[in-house]
């Protein structure tokens, strides 16, 4: 790695972090950089290595999960749309969400659809539970407490390592 090469990585870092930044302060980050994050786990098309990564720990927990195709309404600018969550669990018949950054779109799919048994789990909560993922804790202490993990008993058996 010479100098040269080194200023040019780290200005391009500087650019990548500025855009995604953008995009995620205007609510424009679901229709673009997260879409090119698929990855593959046990042959199945997943957005981004966080849901993989969960994935795998509800595997070693032994805990059955399903990446739902589910759909649920929700409203958003005055329109309806059509939310799936990430997994269903049906040991807990609960849904879950693997978060990055919240946009305004989020909250609203959150508020306006008839999930009731949703559990969302946020970059910080991954952490907390051990998986090894490039998170940056910044801006999910706003995150308000109703949109948290509800589902207790789920959260003990992840956390039992």
């Amino acid at each position: 790695l010479t100098k040269e090469n080194s200023s040019k990585i780290n200005k391009l870092s500087i650019k990548v972090k500025e855009t995604v930044d953008k995009k995620i302060i205007t609510d424009s980050w679901h229709t673009s950089f997260s879409k090119a994050r698929t990855q593959v786990y046990k042959g199945i098309k997943m957005m981004g290595n966080w849901e993989v990564e969960f994935a795998k720990l509800l595997d070693e927990k032994d805990i059955k999960w399903i990446y739902t195709n589910d759909k649920f309404d929700y409203v958003y600018e005055n329109k309806i749309h059509k939310y799936n969550p990430d997994f269903y669990l049906p040991e807990f018949d609960t849904y879950i969400e693997i978060k990055g950054y919240p946009t305004k779109r989020d909250y609203a799919k959150w508020s306006t659809s008839n999930i009731n048994n949703l559990n969302i789990f946020f970059g910080d909560d991954l952490l907390k539970l051990g998986l090894n993922l490039d998170v940056k804790l910044k801006g999910y202490e706003k995150v308000p407490d109703k949109f948290r993990i509800k589902n207790q008993e789920l959260l003990n058996k992840l956390k039992d390592r």
